[in-house]
């Protein structure tokens, strides 16, 4: 076995050899906690080693052997101790911690005797080889193996994956597959391989000393052989013996010895406890363990799963530890659960607690001793020695032999580790390999017996090492000669048969059998297959009289499958019970390689071919020979024969004929060694005739012919299924060949006449062959008797095709394997181009599983891409080979004859070549078969053919289409032969155009030509009458063919132009009749063409005016005047059409809402997340939307619109049939009814929410240029009024005075100083008053000759207002001030509980007051809707009555499935908007980074229409959402909440709260959607009537409303703050500052270059920015600096990045900045302009719908500032930009320190790019075998050290995973789900793309119960996938198609694609998705 790394260390490299079979010493392996207690046992290895030592040198080895047992007696039941009230689960493997301790008390004893005085280590450093050239590691379950198709002997010749990757077989043709375990690699085994038979860690050495297989010193070896002995014996006798009570005698506790333990082992021993022991097998289900553990041990479900999974990895389990009583009640409630309904119960057992320990420490033991077996071949030699020669006294059998008896006694580790043991020992040496042979087939019989009756899987026994063996071919032949091994095995297979033979010594198998049995009674022939792989070469006489002996009793097996599981027609009743079928066909195809092989086998030998070909010869005659006694004479065509007896409508016939197929494959190698069926040697008593040696075979052949006709009906679909097999191309060759070799046979035996007479009369067609036939027998004929006559007749004339045409066989036929595939491979491609698995699967596969495909292929066919979408790569056939199509290819099917029909006719067709296909060119016959083509010049067959000719001629009722077809067919056959042996040979037998003439054939055809009615068959005829040209006619009828052919062709002729004339001429009139009335349509319908004229000028206009919109602009100021048509829209149920307006008809778009995580690029957390099960983070998320965000909702859209009446009524059906439907007629659901889904029904896409389609919000909010301002401006100039007017009194309280500022501009202000600040801002805001004077009450913007300059004036109102209303919402110093005038105090006011912006009553009268300035409300109403009153109740009446349940049902359904949990509507919460708008973002960035990724545009009519339409409603949808008059009760609680959370947005950016988010962790445009939803909450006035009522009943009574966003100019600010904040992200994110310095500068060089670099001393901003000054470029250079600077001021002092700063101060070149930072910006931009796209319905310019949008288009679309100068124009954003980068975490994110754990979140910003990019799929290797190499060890984390059996690999984020099992089912909302669907829920939001590596399988995972396969990316060489590796054809990685994949994740298909497989492919199977 090959060493593994644990195992690499030399034993010559430290003292003590490795302690055990991991490898750890007694130094390094004990833990602390195992030293401890070997120290408290008071042990001392040594003394007890020096002890043994002393025994062993004065011969004492029985008193050594006692001292090793007591101390194994007392220290293996401590070390292995199992304790009450304690878990078994902790106690069960040998790997667990308890082992630590033997490892210190234990181990240490063995090894130090054996290495005593450094012997064993000094001879292992002088051994030249140390361990086995053959590599022998044992395969696991699922292990990845390696097979070469061009060295490897046979395909049981594998490599393990590190001896495959070091050998020469990596450049070949290999196969890859997966152990089914057992097995182990053959590296090394010189008779496994033809070359390259050593990997570079296995080269043999050169020259071995005889000496190196001795152990030196000769005392070394003694002790070796002593511990090996003592250890094997106790193995054994603990593993074999069913001990369960108490251990054997001489491990007994003695009671003298108790004084000498120590306290802690007393105490141990004393304590009697029991076990109680589950065993594994394979009848009950986990499921069913799983309850009956929970009932009887009352432990919870996670238990009863570890339990039922250990037991099934391990073979058994401990399941409760306690006394004997309590152990035992709980093995009776195990057994009485699990036998009910009569079923066979578990297996049980009570075992004392010390011999569960002793049997633990035995299996440690084996793998300490398969360890040491590794070191060297004289070790080996010991341990062959020991196992042969020591004697069990109870069964006198040898060691060996009661391992390999007793194996079916052990569960399945114990098996496990004997195997392994026993490979280690035996198996590595060919010496060794042939001694354990010899005693495994002597105990073949009773090893397979035992293996029979067991419920164990076949790895897990003894006998899956026959492989190991049997396929060596010197061993196996030395196994036939020696110990005849044939018979053996062929007595054990027909011992197993004997039950089930009938009274006639039949097979027969029955329903109810035992079907376990039959399977596993098949390993008895797949070893038969294995002993036979390879014939001898040279043959002695004892190897012949065994293979004699042993093929005597095969046949006898093949004498009893002879005509089983026969059949007879039913006539009456339909059979009420299917018959048993499959069970024979199992033994068929398991005898298949076997027949093949043992015919190889006889083809070596003459005298073994003469032995068995009598011998089929008797027991043919022995069965049918009685049969045949009744006859009778029939004549036909002048001829007579005397024919057999036998109705197979009426009588018993079967498919099974093993020994005439058997007996027809000797036939063909008769030609071989010169004999023939007449030679002496086969005279042999009654010998039967030949029409006996076809008999068989013609009754199957004409079984099938009246199956086709119909007359089987009644006999159910097992004789369908029986037939279907029988042609398969799995089984052909043995059965359905071999019938018409059989046959053919005949044919060649019996003289031709004759021969179809005896085939007429088994078809019963002589009334069909009689001239009168319809005169004498049609009236006196049943319908369905004459329809099966018809066909039965077509049958015939078929099986006369096969038999002549057959020739593509050797032996048969002239020719080679080679020429057989090319054969099959050309009819195959004739059919369709077809890829390389599934032509592979139309040919027939070698003994070795070769089809011989490659080695053909590239001469016939080419390889092209397929013109079919989705069929990747094909072979076509090459042009020249289509002449040798034969539309009668015996091998074809129904089904596929016509379709290869179909396809050449429509070759032909596309050619213009004549649409017939004449028979090609056959090979001829071998000598043995050169006499069937007679049946063609035979009387009786031209008989038939002229009576067909005839029929058709005079349209016979008895005529048929078909028959006419195949005699011609017969008739080309015939010439081709003809012509093919004239160019041979002159004169010979075959004249078959005499034989025609005789029976006027010729003239028949002549006549044929004639009849229009058969023109089709017209260039057939006139083809034959060519091919007859080509034969030399005799010269007594040249006269006639000469006069006469031509006339006939010119007859051929004309009637083919006349059919051409009058075609054309019958075209003609039907053109002029559809002009004519396309004329008088265009008359009657003149307006409709007018209309068309019509249309041309719109579109015309329409040109126009997309001209002009190059250059619009989205909002603001600016904003450009867009009048949008009335949008019209069809209902895909009702098909109606309106316009979407008020008054009509709703609408909704089908929309599907998911979880996704497609923008997240922090996959640790989300890791994180799923190790700590915790889902708080989409249960209850915070009120930013943060640039690394987990997870959110997406909306996405098939584009599909309904009625909202339609769509409930649609889902309301749905959800009712799929209820209504009972769950077992339920396929596969690609929807979840619970889930609220559903299917749209125009496209079949998923969706699980409607929605709701709102008027364009121009129509809604019609807000007029004049007024966009006067909100804004009223409400600014309210709060510094306010201001103005207490100012004194502030000051009077003690505030400093205006001219006492000085502001800290560097750092966010200290609370002290807010109320101040506001006040020095207030002369900001008097300005933007004088600019808007106020009239009447009422601001009214006046028109300005410079509009961007009151732009940018309003923009600095906009930032000093927002900072005011920040700054006072800081300072609780204001409260008093603001309460002054209510009735409440400030000690009546509830203290904050969770800091300034929780949700409590001082939080919201705050809020309140801070709005109580403003417009009358019914002012305020028209300024905000521009509506009269009646308008305006018709608007209200539509939001509130029409859309509100809708839309509060899709704002719960984003919630719901955003959260997943259902939204409580008891609750008052923002969360539901909150949700909506995180949606949005969402979306749009997500679409986005699509559309970037892809490279297409992102505007435009280039956006697919599903996309725009469901980005442009739910934008909509967002926007009517904040209207007031949506709601129908009162909003104020949700009012004030929603205003609170833009509390918490101003406070969070104009006063950089250190408890808030820091800047760059905010997502700028997700940002911008928040506050342009939530500032018109804020920015709600209230009238000024100081009696006017509260502000909540206002909002109660609707005369407050609150103006959804429309692009007005506040929209625009939002924006440009938004830009701000983006551009200050991009800055202060870039790690090279210096790289955007002026090269040119000297200064900058000199800094550059100085070695002392100046201190960072920030400046004092108070000297560069004031309220009045401008910002120059040096300012903002300077701002810039500090801006990026200051959160790096943390930086060592060495950090390459600090010693940048003076250069980045004095140098830095803004504008280089802004060239790339706009570079950056592009898709925040391209974010924006989509948003306000779909919001003001204002399309872009032309110019951004190009794939890659320029940053100016977008900046004057959005009329944002061109450069970074009129971006940071005004102080208020440069101290805005300081006070962010002075937050305390922004250092952490630019900068991470190791120590701030608490901070992951941030560290996880330092490395995501700015702008987002999507997450992509894991990178996967190129090569598929690196993949599956990588997780060969991959073990599972919950049952480790076991490999797990099913590693999956997540694609999304790279986990390796342990699909579908039960070990790593996770809890999640108390639902049990397996590993995939876990972590799917945290790694996707629920999608999951993931790779079963070992199956090399790729399923899609959506949710927890809907899922689908597809094919995985990995393709071989022809363009195609292998999952489950049946091909093993080496693999590479298609980036197109895991493209595909990519694409399907990044834009959030994979729920629509699963829904849309499931839907369309109903023959999926069922699976468990839950339980991935």
């Amino acid at each position: 076995m090959e060493i593994s790394d644990d195992e690499s260390n030399n034993p010559g490299d430290e003292e003590r050899m490795e302690e055990d079979s991991t490898g750890v010493s007694d130094q390094d392996g004990c833990n602390e906690s195992a030293r401890a207690e070997t120290e408290s046992l008071m042990i001392d290895c040594d003394e007890i080693i020096d002890k043994l030592f002393g025994f062993f040198e004065r011969d004492e080895q029985t008193e050594a052997e006692k001292k090793i047992k007591r101390h194994f007696s007392w220290t293996v039941p401590f070390c292995y101790k199992l304790r009450r009230n304690l878990s078994p689960l902790s106690k069960l493997q040998p790997q667990d911690g308890t082992s630590e301790t033997a490892k210190a008390i234990l181990f240490p004893i063995l090894n130090g005797f054996i290495d005593k005085n450094r012997e064993f280590t000094t001879y292992m450093q002088t051994l030249s080889v140390s361990r086995a050239s053959l590599c022998g590691r044992v395969f696991k379950v699922g292990e990845p193996t390696y097979g070469c198709r061009d060295c490897g002997m046979d395909p049981t010749c594998v490599l393990c994956s590190q001896c495959f990757k070091q050998s020469g077989h990596k450049s070949h043709r290999y196969k890859i597959s997966t152990s089914s375990g057992g097995g182990y690699c053959d590296c090394g085994d010189e008779e496994a391989w033809k070359t390259d038979k050593f990997c570079s860690d296995h080269q043999p050495v050169v020259t071995i000393d005889k000496d190196d297989r001795k152990l030196k010193p000769e005392e070394l070896e003694k002790r070796i052989k002593f511990v090996l002995r003592i250890l094997l014996e106790y193995a054994y006798k603990l593993l074999t013996f069913e001990l369960t009570l108490s251990v054997p005698s001489e491990l007994e506790v003695n009671e003298d010895d108790m004084s000498s333990f120590p306290t802690v082992v007393k105490r141990f021993v004393e304590d009697e406890l029991y076990c109680t022991v589950l065993y594994n097998d394979e009848t009950h289900t986990f499921d069913t363990v799983i309850t009956t553990l929970q009932r009887a041990l009352e432990c919870n479900q996670r238990e009863a799963i570890d339990y039922a999974t250990m037991i099934d990895r391990e073979g058994r389990c401990v399941v409760k530890i306690d006394a004997f009583q309590q152990c035992y009640q709980a093995k009776q409630v195990i057994e009485r659960y699990t036998s009910r309904n009569g079923a066979k119960p578990l297996k049980v057992t009570v075992m004392q607690s010390h011999v569960v320990a002793h049997q633990t420490f035995s299996l440690k033991i084996l793998e300490w001793i398969e360890n040491l077996l590794e070191k060297s071949g004289a070790i080996r030699d010991i341990f062959a020695d020991l196992v042969e020669t020591l004697v069990d006294e109870s069964s006198n059998r040898t060691m060996l032999e009661g391992i390999m008896l007793n194996d079916t006694k052990l569960w399945k580790s114990a098996r496990t580790t004997w195997h392994h043991v026993l490979i280690a020992g035996m198996l590595k040496d060919y010496e060794l390999k042939k001694r354990f042979a010899t005693l495994f087939s002597r105990n073949y019989a009773d090893m397979m017996k035992d293996f029979i009756v067991d419920d164990h899987d076949h790895p897990y026994s003894i006998t899956s090492l026959s492989v190991q063996i049997f396929t060596v071919p010197t061993i196996a032949h030395f196994l036939i000669e020696a110990h005849d091994v044939i018979f053996t095995i062929m007595r054990t297979l027909m011992s197993e048969c004997e039950q089930k033979l009938n009274s006639e010594r039949k097979l027969e198998f029955d329903r109810g059998g035992n079907g376990s049995m039959l399977k596993r009674t098949n390993f008895v022939v797949i070893d038969l297959k294995y002993i036979l792989t390879i014939p001898p070469t040279a043959w002695n006489d004892g190897l012949i009289k065994n293979f004699n002996r042993g093929m005597d009793y095969f046949l006898q097996l093949l004498c009893a499958m002879q005509e089983m599981d026969a059949v007879t027609r039913q006539t009456g009743n339909h059979m009420e019970y299917e018959p048993e079928w499959e069970s024979a066909f199992n033994l068929q195809i398991k005898l298949q390689p076997v027949l093949t092989l043992s015919l190889e086998w006889l083809a070596t030998n003459k005298n073994i071919f003469i032995r068995a070909f009598r011998y089929c010869l008797r027991e043919l005659a022995k069965e049918y020979n009685s049969q045949m006694s009744r006859t009778a004479s029939k004549e036909f065509a002048n001829h007579a024969a005397t024919c057999f007896v036998y109705d197979v409508s009426s009588e018993p016939v079967s498919v099974h004929l093993p020994l005439s197929r058997f007996f027809a494959g000797l036939y063909v190698f008769l030609e071989q060694y010169g004999l023939e069926f007449v030679s002496p040697e086969f005279q042999v008593a009654d010998k039967p005739v030949p029409e006996i040696l076809m008999e068989p075979s013609l009754r199957t052949q004409v079984l099938l012919a009246q199956v086709h006709a119909g007359m089987w009906k009644r006999n159910g679909y097992s004789l369908l299924n029986q037939l279907y097999f029988y042609q398969n191309v799995r089984c052909r060759t043995d059965m359905m060949d071999k019938d018409v070799i059989s046959l053919q046979i005949g044919a060649s035996l019996i003289e031709a006449n004759e021969f179809l007479i005896h085939v007429l009369n088994r078809f019963e067609l002589f009334q069909w062959a009689d001239n009168n036939f319809y005169d004498k027998y049609i009236c006196d004929v049943d319908a369905d008797v004459y329809k099966h006559m018809t066909t039965l007749v077509n049958e015939f004339l078929g099986l006369v095709i096969n038999i002549f045409a057959a020739r593509y066989i050797p032996g048969v036929g002239q020719v080679s394997k080679h020429d057989c595939v090319r054969k099959e491979i050309i009819q195959l491609l004739c059919i369709e181009p077809m890829t390389h698995s599934t032509l592979s699967k139309g040919l027939v596969e070698s003994v070795n599983g070769e089809t011989g495909l490659e080695g053909v292929i590239e001469e016939v066919a080419v390889f092209k891409k397929s013109n079919n979408a989705g069929q990747g790569y094909v072979y076509e056939l090459k042009p020249e080979y289509y002449k040798e199509y034969d539309w009668h290819h015996y091998h074809y099917t129904r089904e596929e004859m016509s379709r290869a029909e179909e396809k050449q006719r429509e070759r032909k067709k596309t050619a213009k070549e004549p649409e017939f296909f004449p028979p090609p060119t056959l090979p001829p016959f071998t000598t043995s078969f050169n006499l069937v083509v007679n049946i063609l010049k035979s009387d009786v067959l031209l008989q038939i053919i002229a009576l067909v000719l005839q029929r058709s001629i005079r349209k016979s009722k008895s005529f048929n289409d078909s028959h006419l077809r195949k005699a011609l067919h017969l008739l080309a056959h015939g010439l081709n032969e003809e012509i093919a042996r004239n160019e041979k040979e002159q004169e010979h037998f075959f004249q078959f155009c005499e034989a025609c003439k005789r029976w006027n054939i010729f003239d028949l055809l002549d006549s044929l030509l004639k009849e229009s009615s058969l023109a089709q068959y017209q260039e057939m005829i006139m083809w034959i009458r060519k091919q007859k040209s080509k034969i030399r006619p005799r010269s007594d009828t040249v006269t006639v063919e000469t006069e006469d052919e031509p006339m006939v062709q010119v007859s051929a002729e004309e009637e083919k132009r006349k059919r051409a004339r009058l075609a054309a001429e019958t075209r003609a009139k039907v053109l002029a009749k559809m002009a004519a009335a396309q004329q008088k349509f265009m008359a009657v319908n003149a307006d409709l063409f007018a209309a068309d004229d019509a249309d041309d000028n719109i579109m015309c206009d329409e040109k126009e005016a997309e001209a002009i919109q190059t250059s619009t602009i989205a909002l603001g100021p600016n904003q450009t005047p867009f009048r949008q048509d009335d949008e019209s829209y069809v209902c895909i149920l009702c098909k109606e059409e309106h316009a979407l307006s008020i008054n009509s008809k709703r609408f909704v778009l089908a929309a599907f809402i998911q979880r996704s995580t497609v923008l997240c690029e922090t996959r640790d957390m989300l890791r994180e997340m799923e190790t700590k099960k915790s889902t708080d983070f989409i249960e209850n998320p915070d009120v930013w939307v943060r640039r690394n965000v987990l997870m959110a909702p997406h909306v996405s859209s098939c584009g599909h619109i309904m009625h909202e009446s339609c769509w409930t009524s649609h889902v309301e059906g749905v959800i009712n049939k799929e209820r209504r439907r009972p769950y077992r007629l339920r396929h596969p659901q690609s929807f979840d009814v619970d889930k609220f889904e559903w299917l749209c029904p125009m496209c079949d896409c998923i969706c699980n929410a409607g929605l709701p389609m709102a008027l364009p919000l121009h129509k809604l909010y019609p807000i007029t240029e004049q007024l966009r301002d006067e909100a804004l401006v009223q409400v600014l100039q309210s709060v510094v009024t306010s201001e103005e007017d207490k100012q004194d009194k502030m000051n009077s309280q003690g505030l400093p005075k205006k001219s006492e500022l000085s502001p800290d501009i560097t750092m966010p202000p200290p609370l002290p100083k807010v109320l101040p600040l506001a006040a020095q801002k207030a002369d900001l805001c008097e300005r933007a008053i004088k600019l808007f004077p106020p009239s009447d009450g009422f601001f009214v913007v006046p028109p300005s000759s410079d509009k961007n300059q009151d732009h940018s004036l309003s923009y600095r109102v906009y930032l000093t207002g927002m900072d005011i209303m920040a700054k006072l919402r800081m300072d609780s110093s204001v409260l008093e001030y603001f309460n002054e005038d209510t009735a409440e105090s400030e000690d009546s006011l509830p203290a904050e509980e969770e800091g300034p912006f929780h949700n409590s009553v001082l939080t919201r009268k705050i809020v309140r007051r801070l709005f109580r300035r403003g417009l009358p409300a019914e002012r305020l109403l028209e300024i905000f809707q521009g509506h009269s009153s009646t308008e305006q109740r018709d608007i209200s009446n539509w939001l509130h009555g029409k859309c509100y349940a809708k839309l509060m049902s899709f704002m719960e359904r984003v919630y719901s499935v955003a959260r997943d949990k259902p939204y409580n509507e008891s609750e008052v919460s923002p969360q539901l908007h909150r949700s909506l708008w995180h949606s949005l973002a969402y979306t749009i960035m997500s679409a986005e980074a699509y559309h970037r990724d892809q490279q297409m545009s992102f505007f435009g009519e280039n956006v697919p229409i599903r996309r725009k339409m469901g980005l442009k409603f739910l934008t909509r949808l967002c926007s009517v959402s904040v209207d007031s008059n949506f709601y129908p009760v009162s909003i104020s609680d949700l009012y004030w909440l929603l205003r609170d959370e833009f509390t918490q947005y101003l406070v969070q950016i104009w006063n950089a709260e250190p408890t808030l988010p820091c800047m760059l962790e905010l997502d700028a445009f997700g940002t911008l959607v928040f506050l342009t939803y939530l500032m018109p909450y804020s920015l709600t006035p209230k009238a000024t009537d100081p009696l006017a009522e509260d502000e909540d009943e206002l909002l109660e009574s609707g005369r407050m409303k609150v103006q959804p966003p429309i692009g007005s100019v506040l929209d625009h600010h939002n924006l440009r703050l938004a830009f701000t904040i983006h551009i200050y992200q991009l800055i202060v994110s870039m790690e090279r500052l210096i790289d955007f310095t002026n090269p040119h500068d000297g200064d900058c060089q000199c800094s550059l270059n100085d070695g002392e670099m100046p201190e960072y001393t920030p400046i004092p901003f108070e000297t560069l920015i004031t309220g009045e000054t401008l910002v120059t470029r040096d300012t903002l250079r300077v701002v810039i600096y500090h801006m990026w600077a200051l959160p790096r001021k943390s930086l060592a002092e060495d950090s390459p990045i600090r010693a940048t700063f003076p250069s980045v101060e004095a140098h830095l070149n803004c504008d280089k900045l802004w060239e790339e930072v706009s570079r950056r910006a592009i898709p925040f931009l391209r974010c924006c302009a989509k948003f306000y796209e779909s919001m003001t319905g204002i399309p872009p310019p032309t110019v951004l719908e190009q794939v890659e949008s320029r940053f100016e288009d977008l900046i004057n679309y959005l009329d944002l500032p061109k450069n970074i100068y009129e971006l940071f124009d005004c102080p208020d954003v440069l101290v805005l930009a300081m006070r962010w980068s002075g937050h305390p975490s922004i250092s952490l994110v630019v900068d991470p320190k190791e120590e701030e754990s608490e901070e992951q979140h941030l560290k996880s910003l330092c490395n995501m790019p700015l702008p987002r990019t999507l997450r992509p799929l894991i990178d996967l290797p190129t090569d598929y075998t690196d993949l599956i190499n990588s997780v060969s060890l991959f073990k599972c984390v919950k049952c480790d050290p076991h490999d797990s059996r099913m590693p999956t690999m997540c694609l999304i984020c790279g986990e390796i995973l342990c699909s579908q099992s039960y070990c790593c089912q996770q809890e999640l909302k108390k639902e049990s789900m397996g590993a995939c669907t876990y972590h799917a829920y945290f790694c996707g939001g629920g999608i999951g793309i993931f790779l079963r590596i070992r199956e090399c399988r790729l399923f899609l995972l959506s949710g927890r119960n809907k899922g689908c396969h597809m094919l995985p990316p990995y393709l071989d060489e022809y363009g195609e996938t292998d999952q489950g590796l049946r091909r093993g054809n080496p693999m590479t990685l298609s980036r197109e198609k895991y493209e595909y994949f990519r694409r399907l994740w990044i834009q959030h298909a994979i729920p629509e694609e699963i829904a849309r497989m499931t839907e369309h492919h109903n023959s999926l199977p069922t699976t468990d998705w839950v339980y991935l």
